[in-house]
């Protein structure tokens, strides 16, 4: 049985969006998880393939008596339930210059340590939008605690895609089928299966080494990250933004972090590997719960590709001297 399930993409003239169930490989100690591909139909586009999102939790004081002598202090992470996928799970619309998707999913408590399903009665409730006029996706994700027990969040991964740290270079295939990247097509794909295959089997033989380049990593001003978006995002607050890229290139990629109802610091890390990178955005709560019968709604993530031939956007690229994460 695949590891992954895709549903099918919605293609714009920047890139096909596919959202995906990652259904996690317990022999590689990889938990299931909801997250998406960004394949680039351009010739300047970023590539975000298997990226993915991921909260651990704890059981509080007053969680079941079995996990309190069993896992105390166990950090599990709340995991799509696989059984419970349903052809009709994902509905679409459209709406405006919007292509929407939600989607709701049975999900279990997967113990870090000891490797099995501790507790169920949640769900997962994704929703996720792609203007199709422009490169830009809005990701958000939230969790409904049915279960009688509350649940103290730990740490909240919004985003994660390729290896967070370098590794050598014959480690460099243990990450595929996830990657980041930021390049220049050869040429643009002719059909949507004869890319996929590509880069499912063998990573993205668009890129050559010699199309390789440093990245370096920016925080620019909410002003001109205001003015780069489109109309209809003017006013969506952004509590944090991150830019990367590599301006002699003019390529790069804007991540926004919606304002998050709860007290939390956040955290990027940029893994600048030119053959191997990887990004991650993470939310650290402080004091969060979920209690029996709530639920918690994550910030929004805005992804938007960045070009030097844009004036709004060149003004978001990290400058030559800029530093490297």
């Amino acid at each position: 049985m695949s590891r992954k399930h895709r549903f099918s993409p919605i293609t714009t003239p920047f890139w096909d969006f596919i959202f995906l169930i990652d259904w996690g490989d317990e022999d590689l100690n990889d938990t299931a998880a909801l997250g998406f591909s960004l394949l680039p139909r351009q010739m300047e586009a970023p590539l975000l393939e298997h990226a993915r999102s991921f909260v651990t939790v704890q059981f509080t004081a007053s969680g079941p008596k079995a996990a309190r002598r069993v896992a105390t202090n166990e950090r599990m992470r709340i995991v799509p339930h696989r059984e419970a996928l349903s052809p009709e799970a994902l509905k679409r619309r459209t709406r405006n210059a919007w292509e929407h998707g939600f989607i709701r999913l049975p999900a279990t408590l997967w113990g870090m340590r000891s490797h099995s399903a501790r507790s169920g009665g949640l769900d997962l409730r994704l929703h996720f939008a792609q203007h199709r006029q422009a490169p830009i996706l809005l990701w958000q994700l939230g969790i409904v605690n049915a279960s009688p027990y509350p649940l103290k969040v730990d740490s909240i991964t919004l985003l994660r895609v390729g290896p967070q740290r370098k590794v050598s270079k014959r480690g460099r295939s243990d990450f595929i089928p996830t990657r980041f990247r930021l390049f220049k097509l050869r040429r643009p794909p002719t059909t949507q299966s004869a890319y996929y295959n590509l880069t499912e089997r063998f990573g993205s033989l668009r890129l050559h080494a010699l199309d390789t380049f440093p990245l370096t990593a920016w925080q620019p001003q909410s002003q001109m990250v205001q003015q780069a978006l489109p109309s209809e995002l003017a006013h969506f607050p952004l509590a944090h933004t991150y830019a990367i890229g590599n301006r002699e290139r003019g390529l790069g990629l804007l991540l926004g972090v919606g304002e998050p109802t709860f007290p939390a610091t956040f955290e990027a890390q940029l893994n600048p590997d030119p053959l191997a990178p990887g990004l991650t955005l993470r939310l650290l709560p402080q004091g969060l719960q979920i209690p029996a019968g709530g639920k918690l709604t994550l910030p929004a993530i805005v992804l938007q590709r960045l070009t030097a031939q844009n004036p709004n956007e060149s003004a978001l690229l990290p400058s030559p001297q800029g530093n490297a994460s």
